[in-house]
């Protein structure tokens, strides 16, 4: 056990002994003042009845011992000892035996005394004096009773005596025995909860909140010392998808597991590290650990530990015969001297380990000025969409859809914007995941359901609208067991046609992949509403997932329409074979981002059912859409333009 652990451990008994020391200390003196108070009045009545020798020596007992005790009181924090009141307390009893004190009253008092040893001695020291006390008393009344005894004692009342204070000091020691069972278990409670309250119950580890302390006093010693600090921040990749596969039980195996194999990984063979301690390593929450590196001179040697926790995943990652798929990413903050707060120095290393995500994963980022401002416009962001919350900043604009070979209007998508001072010029791809990871996107798609449900209400009741309605939400959604129930609500509340209405999730989003989503999508379509992947063929999902996505709809990318007829057509072939897998799975297909007419007519003669872009229209507010709804007729002269470019479309296929 390391040196802070130890410091760890008395620091969490401190206060329960204190309360423990001082408890014992008030019994012990107080038992010991009504002691002596009645050991000096049997020394003045043996001194009023003429036995002046015991009576002096009971006079000079009673001073010893409150001379000892008023020392110990003064000078000693702790219990305490109590060899020499245990020796008065033996005296006494030999006293009481062989004077009998008034009319033989001296063995009632006996058996207060010997009550009032076990109780100020913990149970060993309450049995040995029980033991000895008994074992005078043998001596004298059996042995010495000739010799010493001043009174008679029949052979009765020695043998009732000696019974009875047995009896009465077997009872007393049991109940000695179980109160130092009872604090013991205390202690053991203590220390539980003191394991609870600083050490991750899953892994051992240092958990999130004692670990804060801990960071910030390392970083007022570096400070202190002018020494370097760095903190790494490792988050697992894939764990998510541990759980769903193998079970939460398997997924805390490898958690606990990879809590062992990195504070094992911590502990070199080499100088490259200084030893690193037990408070140095932490969980800090789900799949999250964090690592202090003290006394670092320099970023090399940050470097040097993150390459050593990657290479626990070189070839998967091994728990209990099953080889896993997780892998980890790394951020790494350096500061001198603990320039930093402990709060910014963890902000830092977090910023960092969702870069080594973004730009792959299972790899290590260090934390940099271009970071640095990546935060500060994440954090202005969370601001403003605070705000927007609060003062109902947000809008809807409105994106027509409309029919391939028609060109008649068969729907709308609703787009959020926001108009706050905070984001302003700051679109929904960068606000969007910044709601997400805060936890604001919650509040955010219950205020576009609200919101869309509204205006297409009034579409329908003022134009006769039957067209279809798509509002995008967030995939995290489908980890919120209350979602399906929360779309019910708003479609009875502006009774809605559940038909009319569909669900756009991002593709891209990882959160589509497990169980629990699936099942949410399927209360999701038993409600009658439609389902659309947004930006298909950018995300993860394979083609015979398809099949067990309850999706009506996939929307094609607006990259890979951009890339049509451009000399690289990699992504530009990408079109097609999306409309011929939608084909196979029975699905509609809808082509995002169509802005020439060339674009179009391509579409148009592949078989796209239903197109969007800025070469029919640009977003539009409520009352222009409403407008262009009540003049619309579908545009032919762009299906003229379309038929006289299919010789060009073939050539370029």
């Amino acid at each position: 056990m390391s040196q802070a652990d130890d410091q760890h451990r008395d620091s969490s008994h401190a206060e329960l002994i204190d309360v423990e020391i001082n408890k014992q200390r008030q019994v012990i003196y107080t038992l010991w003042f009504i002691f002596m108070s009645i050991l000096f009045g049997f020394s003045v009545l043996a001194l009023v009845e003429g036995r002046s020798n015991w009576g002096m020596v009971l006079l000079a007992s009673t001073v010893v011992c409150a001379v000892y005790l008023l020392h110990e009181r003064h000078f000693n924090k702790d219990v305490p000892g109590l060899t020499i009141p245990n020796l008065t307390l033996l005296l006494l009893v030999a006293v009481l035996t062989i004077t009998g004190a008034v009319e033989k009253t001296g063995p009632l008092f006996i058996y207060a005394i010997v009550i009032m040893g076990v109780l100020t001695n913990n149970f060993r020291g309450a049995a040995l004096f029980g033991a000895s006390t008994i074992g005078l008393l043998l001596l004298l009344l059996f042995v010495f009773d000739d010799m010493l005894l001043q009174v008679e004692y029949s052979q009765a009342m020695k043998t009732r005596l000696i019974y009875s204070m047995t009896v009465l000091l077997w009872v007393a020691l049991i109940g000695s025995y179980y109160q130092d069972e009872a604090q013991e278990v205390t202690h053991r409670l203590h220390q539980r909860v003191h394991r609870l309250a600083y050490f991750d119950s899953l892994t051992g580890l240092t958990n999130r909140s004692s670990f804060r302390r801990w960071l910030q006093r390392s970083l007022e010693r570096a400070q202190r010392d002018g020494s370097g600090l760095a903190l790494i921040y490792i988050d697992l990749d894939n764990f998510k998808q541990v759980n769903d596969r193998f079970g939460h039980s398997m997924g805390d195996r490898v958690l606990a597991t990879f809590g062992e194999r990195l504070s094992d990984c911590l502990r070199p063979t080499d100088n490259s590290l200084h030893m690193v301690s037990t408070e140095d390593i932490a969980r800090l929450a789900g799949d999250e650990f964090i690592v202090i590196l003290q006394d670092v001179s320099e970023p090399r040697v940050a470097e040097l530990v993150a390459r050593r926790i990657l290479a626990m995943f070189e070839n998967g990652f091994l728990v209990d015969d099953l080889n896993t798929s997780v892998t980890c990413s790394i951020g790494i903050a350096f500061v001198e001297a603990g320039q930093e707060s402990a709060e910014t120095l963890l902000n830092n290393a977090d910023a960092a380990m969702y870069k080594s995500k973004q730009k792959g994963k299972n790899r290590y980022e260090f934390f940099s000025e271009k970071i640095a401002a990546v935060m500060q416009e994440r954090h202005r962001i969370e601001a403003g969409l605070q705000d927007a919350l609060a003062s109902n900043g947000f809008n809807l604009v409105f994106m027509p859809i409309y029919e391939a070979n028609t060109l008649r209007i068969v729907g709308f998508e609703t787009l959020l914007r926001c108009e706050t001072p905070e984001l302003q010029g700051i679109g929904p791809d960068r606000f969007i995941p910044v709601a997400e990871t805060t936890g604001q996107i919650k509040r955010i798609d219950l205020w576009v359901l609200e919101n869309s449900m509204a205006a297409l209400r009034t579409l329908c009741a003022e134009q006769g609208f039957e067209g279809i309605m798509c509002v995008n939400i967030s995939a995290l959604e489908l980890q919120n067991g209350e979602f399906p129930a929360q779309v019910d609500y708003v479609l009875r509340k502006y009774g809605i046609r559940p038909a009319q209405v569909e669900l756009e999730l991002t593709e891209t989003s990882e959160a589509l992949y497990d169980q629990a989503s699936l099942s949410t999508l399927e209360e999701l379509k038993s409600l009658g509403v439609g389902l659309s992947l947004d930006d298909f063929g950018t995300g993860y999902t394979a083609f015979n997932q398809l099949v067990k996505f309850p999706v009506d709809c996939l929307k094609i990318d607006r990259s890979f329409v951009n890339s049509l007829f451009q000399q690289d057509n990699a992504k530009g072939q990408m079109v097609e074979i999306i409309k011929n897998l939608a084909g196979l799975y029975n699905l509609r297909v809808v082509a995002e981002g169509v802005e020439t007419r060339q674009q179009l007519a391509y579409l148009q003669q592949i078989g796209c059912n239903w197109l969007q872009g800025y070469l029919l229209s640009q977003p539009l507010s409520y009352q222009d859409f409403s407008d262009l709804l009540r003049e619309h007729t579908p545009l032919s002269h762009h299906a003229e333009a379309a038929s006289g470019l299919t010789r060009t479309i073939n050539a370029w296929r």
